[in-house]
């Protein structure tokens, strides 16, 4: 479990891309495993990850944004990437660490920024996605990690809307034809150690 000078070394790219989506107009939420740190249990991570709701063709405008908050562009060709993977490419200058914007555009995307909410980092209102979206976004990516740290949620949540993120992982499974979405959730323990799956 990371002590809290190893979150608090992510908190000025935290701060960065606050001020990023705020200056552009974008809503946006943290998401990843600080997220995950902040809504359930610490865990180690050296990366920051943030999801902002994207009006087409406006990532350079973030981009350029975010270089006046101290963020640059991880490599010459971040942005071409971030045309193709939805992902924009960052590092924090001053401390190194790299931050990975998701350029939200599907509802449940939409929906995680929506419904984030505020928790107070450092004197500063950081929106932070909710447990329930926070486990739809980790079935979305569905890595060995992402499954770990959904059990964590789970566990350090009791009181998560389970009903909430069922439906949201049947939709998401339905959309994505790939039943492995909501499958993979099911069947963790953490989520069978609650209430039963349907």
């Amino acid at each position: 479990m990371p002590d809290e000078f190893e979150l608090d070394v992510l908190y000025p790219a935290v701060h960065a891309l606050v001020s990023t989506w705020q200056a552009v107009g974008q809503p946006g939420a943290i998401i990843g495993a600080v997220a995950v740190s902040l809504r359930s249990q610490p865990r180690s991570t050296t990366d920051v990850d943030a999801i902002i709701v994207e009006e087409k063709g406006r990532a350079a405008e973030l981009a350029g944004q975010a270089r006046e908050f101290g963020l640059e562009l991880r490599s010459p060709d971040s942005l071409e990437l971030a045309k193709r993977t939805r992902v924009l490419g960052l590092v924090h200058v001053d401390s190194g660490v790299r931050v990975d914007v998701w350029l939200g555009m599907f509802p449940f995307e939409i929906r995680a920024v929506e419904r984030a909410r505020p928790i107070v980092i450092r004197g500063k209102e950081v929106a932070v996605s909710v447990p329930e979206d926070l486990i739809v976004l980790k079935a979305f990516a569905g890595r060995l990690h992402d499954l770990a740290d959904i059990e964590t949620i789970l566990t350090a949540c009791p009181e998560l809307d389970r009903e909430d993120v069922e439906r949201s992982l049947r939709r998401l499974a339905q959309d994505l034809e790939s039943p492995e979405v909501w499958e993979s959730v099911r069947d963790l323990p953490a989520w069978k150690g609650g209430a039963p799956p349907k």
